[in-house]
């Protein structure tokens, strides 16, 4: 869910779109479709590259070490990207427990 201030006001971020490309390992801001100024406390973690996200979908980070864990997380969360009806919801959650943000050099 998003966030929002002590008076339960939305804390959303402006866009900022970029140039960078949706290639594997990209982290890139989660927001509504239909409202770029929406990104509030959710990202997503690219599997494959995707040009259609490019310069639509603010990127801002990047996984430097530890993409198999990712795969096995997806993997096991069994989802069925082929469904259209569930949009590749997963079958069972998965959590996240630790990451390690670091700068680049």
């Amino acid at each position: 869910g998003g966030a929002t201030d002590p008076k339960g006001k939305p804390l959303n971020v402006k866009h900022e779109f970029n140039d960078l490309p949706h290639r594997r390992g990209v982290v890139s801001m989660a927001r509504m479709q239909t409202d770029p100024d929406s990104a509030s406390s959710q990202f997503f973690i690219v599997l494959k590259d995707a040009p259609s996200l490019d310069r639509q979908w603010t990127v801002f980070a990047e996984v430097a070490d530890g993409m198999e864990a990712i795969d096995r997380l997806v993997a096991e969360s069994h989802a069925d990207t082929n469904d259209l009806r569930t949009g590749g919801r997963p079958a069972s959650y998965q959590k996240i427990n630790k990451i390690e943000l670091t700068e680049a050099p």
